[in-house]
């Protein structure tokens, strides 16, 4: 994988993250489960921690400070797959 094809599918990973969020934002409301598919639904809902709630009582009310520690880590994996010489180190 070449780093352009790299930079590529980072962008579309970001592009289609926030596709998803604002589509979520603007066509579901809270407490409101949409149906999909018989037994699947959609509901909105916010995390204040980070995955599963982890340090949601620490970092309520703190979300540029959530926001710098997700892109110090983003950055940080970035960095490492750049520098990684074998294709599926790259990959993940």
């Amino acid at each position: 994988m070449t780093r352009v094809m790299l930079i590529s599918l980072i962008a579309a990973a970001v592009v289609a993250d926030q596709l998803t969020k604002t589509a979520a934002l603007s066509l579901l409301s809270q407490g409101t489960a949409v149906p999909v598919l018989p037994g699947f639904n959609l509901s909105l809902g916010f995390n204040t921690g980070a995955s599963f709630g982890m340090m949601g009582g620490f970092m309520a009310g703190k979300p540029l400070l959530m926001a710098a520690l997700t892109g110090a880590l983003t950055f940080a994996f970035a960095v490492m797959a750049f520098r990684a010489q074998n294709a599926l180190e790259r990959a993940g």
